[in-house]
């Protein structure tokens, strides 16, 4: 519904839009959904870890921490050895590809 304000001189016409730091929150709360939607997606899957020392890892994604500042990786494979469970600072991480559909034979994504 569109209101009108104002005397006979000055007309404005007032929207029913959202008030823009409203607007603001509701994208903010979009995009929480999406990265909570996004770590679900990741959870079970096979991932690759490529770290800002250069050396890449790969291993099972389980969990990110409630502040998204550390990884749960199972079997993480450094290339050294196999760690069964493995918590890795978010801040260490360059980038993260996954193998398409979970398959271990497929190429990573």
């Amino acid at each position: 519904m569109t209101e009108v304000a104002g005397d006979d001189a000055g007309v404005k016409v007032l929207d029913d839009a959202v008030p823009e730091e409203d607007g603001e929150e509701l994208i903010r709360t979009q995009l929480r959904q999406r990265t909570l939607e996004m770590w679900l997606a990741l959870r079970n899957q096979h991932v690759k870890l490529h770290l800002f020392s250069g050396v890449e890892v790969c291993g099972v994604f389980q969990a990110v921490d409630a502040k998204h500042e550390n990884l749960v990786i199972y079997n993480l494979d450094s290339g050294i050895g196999v760690v069964p469970t493995a918590l890795v600072r978010w801040s260490d991480v360059l980038s993260m590809t996954t193998q398409g559909d979970g398959d271990a034979s497929a190429g990573w994504v």
